[in-house]
């Protein structure tokens, strides 16, 4: 579970309780402060002991909350250019026979989606969940809405048109939707819809226009490679989200990775950066950190080797 997605899972979920135990308005506002309450006290027993300062909890915290955009700008990630567009009326039915059907849990996730993504598309900042994710789990959303309208035309089709009731024309005609889409999934990768998303920079010069990549690609780069190029079957320290991509392009081990299916997080990277030299150089000691990419930093027992064009520079621990 991707944690970010507390932001469609938690108002889902408050609306679950409040439609299967009712309670007045007073004691519904009690349990969702005494929610966030808890929530609170479970993240700060969590952190707190990584982190030396509750000063350093409070600006994680907000940095965590409010984030820039890695792209630079807004990137074009209009709907249709998401979903294609001929098929987006069928979500629009599908909404409203969910509505009809009173699936309000699934209507909830779908409207705050299109919120973000309303709001993402002219504010450059993030809210907790950046704009490519939020674009992709409100698409698939959307696309069970697509299943449910189709579902509500044909319906309505079968009663105008007899013959679509009869068995034998009714499996022919998924045969043959199930055929199309079979056939068209073996050249998937080779279509060139993801063109449609491009960045917009404003520059002394006019608009910019550049292609985008997915998300996972701006968290590696060349310098990275570069400088890791000679590095291989060993231990080092970086930002986690850093350390998970490099640690995996260039055959190395993360002391504290990006959570995921199968992470690593033997030591914290902000405790060690908020360590001072001799404490940085037990903890590598310690850990068996040979490397740290890092933010800057100088230690006497940390040779700096070089830094990349994000201004992460690249240390060699001799003891």
């Amino acid at each position: 579970l991707y944690p970010p997605f507390i932001v469609l899972i938690a108002p889902t979920l408050l609306l679950y309780f409040i439609y299967s135990y009712p309670l007045s308005l007073r004691k519904t506002f009690l349990l969702i402060g005494e929610s966030l309450i808890l929530i609170f006290l479970v993240a700060f027993i969590i952190f707190i002991p990584q982190l030396s300062s509750l000063n350093i909890l409070i600006n994680y915290f907000f940095d965590s909350l409010f984030r820039n955009n890695l792209d630079g700008c807004i990137p074009t990630r209009e709907i249709w250019s998401i979903i294609p567009a001929v098929i987006l009326p069928f979500a629009g039915v599908g909404l409203y026979a969910a509505f009809k059907k009173k699936l309000f849990y699934f209507l909830v996730p779908v409207i705050i989606g299109l919120i973000y993504w309303s709001v993402y598309a002219f504010y450059p900042k993030f809210l907790i969940i950046d704009y490519a994710r939020i674009a992709v789990i409100t698409a698939f959303l959307l696309m069970i809405a697509v299943g449910l309208g189709i579902e509500l035309v044909f319906d309505w089709l079968k009663k105008i048109f007899s013959d679509l009731n009869k068995k034998e024309v009714w499996l022919g005609f998924c045969l043959i939707i199930l055929t199309i889409f079979a056939a068209l999934s073996f050249f998937y990768t080779r279509y060139d819809s993801w063109e449609h998303i491009v960045l917009r920079f404003n520059t002394p010069q006019g608009i910019w226009v550049k292609p985008t990549n997915s998300p996972a690609n701006n968290y590696l780069n060349e310098d990275d490679l570069l400088l890791f190029k000679d590095i291989q079957q060993t231990r080092f320290m970086s930002v986690p989200w850093k350390a998970l991509v490099v640690g995996v392009a260039t055959n190395n081990y993360p002391i504290d990775a990006k959570a995921s299916i199968i992470t690593n997080s033997l030591f914290s990277y902000l405790h060690f950066m908020d360590a001072d030299c001799n404490e940085k150089k037990v903890i590598a000691k310690d850990q068996g950190i040979v490397y740290v990419y890092s933010d800057k930093f100088s230690c006497p027992n940390f040779i700096e080797l070089g830094h990349s064009r994000e201004k992460l520079f690249l240390y060699k621990y001799q003891p």
